[in-house]
């Protein structure tokens, strides 16, 4: 059986902020039925700060409930972040997809998100991540 497709399409850039907050404000389920806390605050760092987020707010909710892979943070001294990998694509006729990583904080048994992006340079961050220790993958 082969892995469901993330066909996810754009938003519009001006609708980001209100999607980001309807969609995943206070919190949202992710794949292992774990809340993850998100705040208003956190659009600026998660979306603002990424020049090519505003267009991909959609593809937070899809990475995180339905992600490839789950990592610790490949960097020792952020150990206590998770990387949700995923590949997204845009329509049924979008070939390639992009890589889309979605990366929260562990504290206290806690999850709450800090940042997300579509790395310009995918093999070196598809390398960096694997560098981590794989968290959850999906059964199959």
């Amino acid at each position: 059986m082969s892995k469901r497709k993330s066909i996810v399409p754009l938003n519009e850039a001006r609708d980001s902020f209100n999607l980001f907050q309807d969609q995943l404000v206070p919190r949202i389920t992710d794949v292992r039925g774990e809340t993850v806390e998100v705040d208003l605050g956190d659009y600026l760092h998660g979306i603002l700060d990424h020049p090519e987020m505003p267009e991909r707010v959609n593809w937070i909710v899809e990475t995180l409930r339905n992600p490839t892979q789950i990592h610790r943070h490949w960097d020792r001294r952020l150990r206590h972040r998770e990387v949700y990998v995923n590949m997204v694509y845009a329509s049924e006729d979008d070939l390639d997809g992009e890589l889309h990583l979605v990366i929260v904080e562990r504290r206290l048994g806690r999850l709450r998100f800090w940042t997300t992006f579509v790395p310009l340079d995918q093999e070196k961050y598809e390398g960096l991540v694997r560098k981590g220790e794989l968290l959850w993958k999906p059964r199959n």
